[in-house]
């Protein structure tokens, strides 16, 4: 089993290819949506056409309900982590289940779930597939190409290049 979050689960309902191959490899996984997950899915919806396609969606997937245990450790990590990382109830109690079910997260949401001790976190295929972002070019700088321009910007140097002012 493992537990997917609500952004690699919004990349499948908006079909990002990345997400979709994704799913398409992990067929034999036992993929789960966190109760709270489904929910805020159901909140993003914009109009009923969206509901129904997330409903439908949610439909062919197994729910977990959090566990007494999992809502206590959820408070404790949220009591803990709160302040120093931002994070907030719905991925504590992400996080929670994960943890005591003994199962991989997959998230792209690292800035908050990398505090958490002990949570396997996953991130399901790369972000700038995900972005549908081409690679990385080689990028200009100012060291290779002091004559660089950028649009709307002007370098000025002086004669001996000591000082650079920086114009709009």
């Amino acid at each position: 089993m493992t537990l997917v979050d609500t952004d690699v689960w919004i990349d499948c309902l908006r079909s990002i290819p990345a997400a979709m191959a994704w799913m398409r490899e992990n067929r034999s996984e036992e993929c789960t949506v966190p109760s709270i997950v489904a929910m805020e899915l159901v909140a993003g919806c914009q109009n009923q056409v969206e509901l129904v396609k997330t409903q439908k969606f949610l439909s062919t997937f197994e729910i977990l309900w959090p566990e007494t245990t999992e809502s206590v450790l959820a408070l404790d990590l949220l009591a803990k982590y709160k302040l120093s990382f931002g994070i907030g109830i719905p991925d504590c109690m992400i996080a929670a289940m994960a943890l005591t079910r003994r199962v991989p997260l997959y998230s792209f949401n690292v800035k908050h779930f990398q505090s958490i001790p002990g949570l396997v976190l996953k991130q399901p295929y790369s972000k700038r597939v995900r972005l549908n972002l081409p690679p990385c070019p080689q990028k200009p700088s100012f060291a290779t190409n002091p004559d660089l321009e950028i649009p709307g910007f002007f370098l000025n140097r002086n004669a001996d290049q000591s000082q650079m002012e920086l114009g709009v």
